[in-house]
């Protein structure tokens, strides 16, 4: 597990503890077979475990970032590393990396270099699967431009999947963070994406699985 529980994840503890408690008991106050009352206990318990882990924190984030290496913006699965052409807010080619967040994953967000975010965008939107290529224009989202210690910009996504239903994002604009330092929270499955200057050294590979704010997934040229 990791080292306690990140703020963010309190609410929804208390809610899943209140709700799932209440079933229970409710299960266990109907004229129905013992072992039905305590598979109901145990099945309570056992999500609202199931909560907490979302919101657990890392036992190890990055001590001594380098400014131009970049660490892993989220716990998951490498699901996409394709060269892309961004007409939004680069107008150049870029590397994306695409990092896919299961229902087992921590899912707090990492800042994924040393930096200062000078843009910050929420859009509302759907909730497509989070693999799927079309998440990453139509579902609810933050979209980050960080600019990193290197004159380097990257954009980050925090995207909600098809259980998520709120992207947080903790820091602001102008707001200087290195890596490795929390700085969202997707809640309930999801997938957060990289924008990447085209001449980044990129060290993982489809299907690998990173850590967040721990694994170095690439190398900024300076």
């Amino acid at each position: 597990m990791g080292k306690g529980i990140h703020p963010s994840g309190y609410n929804n503890i208390a809610v899943s503890i209140i709700i799932f408690s209440l079933l229970a008991a409710g299960l266990s106050l109907l004229p129905i077979y013992l072992f039905i009352k305590i598979l109901a206990v145990i099945s309570a318990v056992i999500l609202i475990l199931w909560v907490i882990l979302f919101f657990r924190k890392p036992k190890n984030v990055v001590a001594s970032p380098l400014d131009d290496e970049i660490y892993s913006p989220a716990f998951g699965e490498v699901v996409v590393v394709e060269k892309i052409f961004d007409d939004k807010y680069f107008n150049e080619e870029r590397i994306q990396l695409s990092i896919f967040m299961s229902m087992s994953s921590i899912h707090l967000n990492f800042m994924p270099c040393n930096g200062i975010l000078i843009k910050k965008e929420h859009q509302k939107g759907h909730n497509y699967h989070a693999r799927k290529a079309k998440a990453s224009m139509l579902n609810e989202m933050s979209t980050l431009i960080i600019q990193s210690n290197t004159g380097k910009q990257l954009l980050m996504r925090q995207i909600a999947g098809a259980m998520a239903r709120r992207v947080v994002t903790f820091i602001n604009e102008n707001e200087s963070a290195k890596a490795g330092d929390t700085i969202g929270v997707i809640r309930f499955g999801s997938r957060v994406d990289l924008l990447l200057p085209i001449d980044t050294d990129i060290y993982v590979k489809l299907g690998d699985k990173v850590k967040g704010g721990w694994t170095i997934i690439g190398k900024l040229k300076y």
